[in-house]
């Protein structure tokens, strides 16, 4: 870590010192990869609970729809639409028309059940592993930053505020933290459960999937458009809280 990069909003911004900026996105994030390959392992088990929530969220539907279909039964030559209540149909001449395989219920609602639970058990999983090794990393990171500024000059802390490397210590890497460890654990279920929707959408319809598809591009565009416009008023509210914490400090 550069003296440049560790300064901040304080008095260096002050005396005219060029505030410090991230330049290159995308090595900065090749930097970090060290840490997270640390924690492989994890990280394995973490896509594994992920992949397993995004199965959940796409096989409930369809358990749902075999519910109905294999365990209601309607009766040669009625007509429902002419039953129900729209039409003056009572409950006794729906029940006539319709026959209910309830032990096939049960066993249907038993696996819903037996998914849900296994979809929350996932989810906590997923969730439990990813909060503890980016909390690893933090730590490993904040002990690499106190140990690189013991070794520099006196005058650095002289042109620097104590508020704005304690915004380094705390808003700063909770950021990569918060950042790094949503970023993961949504594009894996993302991805996942989208594929499973395509897949489940084609079996039932590819005219309905083609429509569905043909959405996608105009949901990309704007999200680069809410993306760019939200990495800005982010790096606005960062300068701002490191402001902050350099008046309180002072």
């Amino acid at each position: 870590m550069s003296k440049g990069m560790m300064g901040g909003g304080g008095p260096a911004q002050r005396m005219g010192m060029p505030k410090a900026t991230v330049r290159d996105s995308r090595g900065t994030i090749l930097r970090l990869l060290p840490y997270w390959g640390e924690h492989w392992l994890a990280l394995v088990g973490i896509s594994a609970c992920s992949l397993v929530a995004a199965g959940v969220s796409v096989l409930t539907p369809l358990v749902i729809a075999r519910t109905i279909d294999t365990c209601v039964k309607v009766a040669d030559g009625a007509n429902l639409s002419g039953i129900v209540g729209l039409y003056g149909g009572s409950a006794s001449q729906l029940m006539s028309s319709v026959s209910i395989d309830y032990s096939l219920l049960v066993l249907n609602i038993l696996i819903l059940v037996g998914l849900y639970v296994a979809g929350m058990a996932a989810q906590w999983a997923q969730e439990y592993g990813m909060t503890c090794v980016s909390q690893q990393i933090i730590n490993k990171l904040r002990g690499e930053m106190m140990s690189h500024l013991l070794t520099l000059d006196v005058a650095y802390y002289d042109t620097n505020s104590r508020g704005d490397l304690l915004s380094r210590f705390t808003n700063d890497a909770e950021m990569i933290r918060d950042g790094m460890g949503q970023t993961i654990v949504q594009l894996l279920t993302t991805v996942a459960t989208m594929t499973g929707m395509i897949w489940c959408m084609a079996s039932m319809s590819l005219t309905l999937t083609a429509f569905v598809c043909m959405s996608i591009p105009i949901v990309i565009l704007l999200s680069r458009f809410i993306v760019g416009r939200s990495r800005k008023l982010f790096r606005e509210q960062q300068d701002a809280t490191g402001s902050l914490n350099a008046v309180v400090e002072e």
